[in-house]
């Protein structure tokens, strides 16, 4: 099974959208998981599918309800969908650009006839319910963004198990492969950051380079996750599903309009089609001037390390009310607020970015002695944050989270509490010093104000292989 982490945005909201800002994004112990068991047809029993150039997939989502199936046409690199399928655009359009760079890796062949059968597990906390009857809403911790990538990284690593390149030194790899073998079920057992060079030999037929199975996940699913929303996003979201915590620089956009821009004329002819799928990896996998700027998305030209963990002394929890946004119409109003205001946008924005960055480093270098620092900073972005609600006309801090995060912050425990991401009504976040005493004090507070804790914590790690047991 692969597995990707939830995610919450701490800073940077909005201005991650442009290249030259930053924000701190957090990775969650919540996860989203896919399990991918293929099988087929062909050599089963009473199957008569020589001649069919499609495989057959099936999608079980137990806490979604969602259980459906696809069949995906080869020829036309095209999933075809059932008329009464309940539409999901993040599973569709995954599916089939994944398999259809499956299909370009490997030859149809290694899909032809093919039953693919995925099951995708979620933690609880990515959705938000008071009544077993009440439908289902999301808490705004990334599910999208963690399913996606999940999904994406779960066909790459499973077909490139099934069809590994012959190469000059395949006798080596099958050696490594018996020793393997050989290994204790307690090492089989453990779970694997997925970064190793024993993986990278998996991929070597994504070029000489070896480059790390992480950064070809993050790539192919940020593009995944574009189709599916028909925009170009930030991508902070796939990012810390793929790297966990660290601090997020916009990269890639240029490459992900024009792909796009072909992806929509690619919709005309067969032909063409393929033709898309070539330059999705000459654009997206052995283009070296992209290797070379994703070879660590935790490197930065303004800092040498981004890279993030909570300090021992703080915890990070996280609360919803049952209340959520849809952020769409919330970043078109702050972009043409920026666009007919340029001047007074662009200063507001630099203070904010100049605020996170302070934010950011005495995070990452946190020391009691500088926790009144924090707080002020934190408050300075908060105020930013509203103001620019204000001159945007969205809600960005509504006015009644304004009032109980203001109460929050009050609080000496506290260090940080706010709106995740975009802002809104989505789920707010508190970090805090952690101690028992600390931790139900807020929890006493959040419960007589009808806020309900998520069961989420803090965990610095990305997109993991977990074996599955036998």
């Amino acid at each position: 099974m692969i597995s990707c982490p939830g995610k919450v945005l701490i800073t940077g909201a909005y201005l991650i959208l442009e290249s030259s800002y930053r924000g701190l994004v957090l990775s969650l112990d919540s996860r989203i998981g896919v399990t991918i068991e293929c099988r087929d047809l062909e050599k089963e029993e009473n199957q008569q599918n020589n001649n069919t150039d499609s495989c057959k997939i099936s999608v079980d989502s137990p806490i979604l309800n969602f259980l459906q199936n696809y069949e995906y046409d080869l020829s036309s690199r095209k999933l075809v969908v059932p008329s009464n399928a309940v539409p999901n655009s993040f599973v569709e359009k995954t599916l089939e650009y994944t398999i259809g760079i499956v299909a370009e890796l490997y030859g149809i062949t290694s899909l032809k006839n093919q039953m693919i059968n995925i099951k995708i597990t979620t933690d609880k906390a990515f959705y938000f319910s008071t009544s077993k009857e009440e439908k289902i809403t999301k808490t705004g911790l990334g599910s999208s963004a963690a399913m996606t990538t999940a999904l994406c990284g779960a066909l790459l690593w499973k077909f490139s198990n099934l069809h590994k390149p012959k190469t000059s030194n395949q006798e080596d790899l099958q050696e490594k492969e018996k020793e393997k073998e050989k290994n204790t079920e307690k090492e089989k057992e453990k779970i694997v950051e997925l970064e190793s060079s024993e993986i990278e030999n998996v991929f070597m037929k994504f070029g000489e380079k070896k480059q790390r199975y992480q950064d070809i996940v993050f790539r192919l699913s940020l593009f995944a996750h574009c189709l599916a929303q028909g925009k170009i996003g930030s991508g902070f979201d796939i990012s810390s599903a793929v790297y966990g915590s660290h601090c997020f620089q916009r990269k890639t956009q240029t490459i992900l309009e024009k792909l796009l821009d072909l992806y929509q004329s690619s919709e005309e002819t067969e032909k063409s089609k393929k033709h898309f799928y070539k330059e999705i990896l000459n654009q997206l996998l052995f283009n070296p001037c992209l290797a070379e700027n994703t070879k660590s998305m935790k490197s930065s030209q303004n800092l040498e390390d981004t890279h993030f963990d909570m300090p021992n002394e703080l915890e990070l929890i996280m609360a919803n009310d049952g209340m959520f946004t849809k952020t769409t119409g919330m970043v078109r109003s702050v972009l043409k607020w920026k666009k007919t205001d340029p001047v007074s946008s662009l200063k507001l924005w630099n203070q904010l970015g100049e605020l996170n960055e302070e934010f950011f480093l005495k995070m990452k270098n946190f020391q009691i002695s500088g926790l009144s620092e924090i707080k002020s900073l934190f408050s300075k972005i908060r105020k930013l944050l509203k103001q620019m609600g204000e001159n945007s006309k969205a809600e960005i801090e509504p006015d009644s989270r304004t009032i109980f995060l203001d109460k929050l912050n009050k609080m000496p425990q506290i260090v940080a509490a706010g709106v995740s991401g975009a802002g809104g009504y989505d789920s707010i976040f508190l970090i805090y010093m952690k101690s028992e005493k600390n931790t139900k004090a807020i929890n006493q507070v959040l419960q007589d104000n009808e806020f309900k804790l998520l069961p989420v914590n803090y965990e610095n790690r990305g997109i993991l292989l977990h074996p599955l047991k036998k």
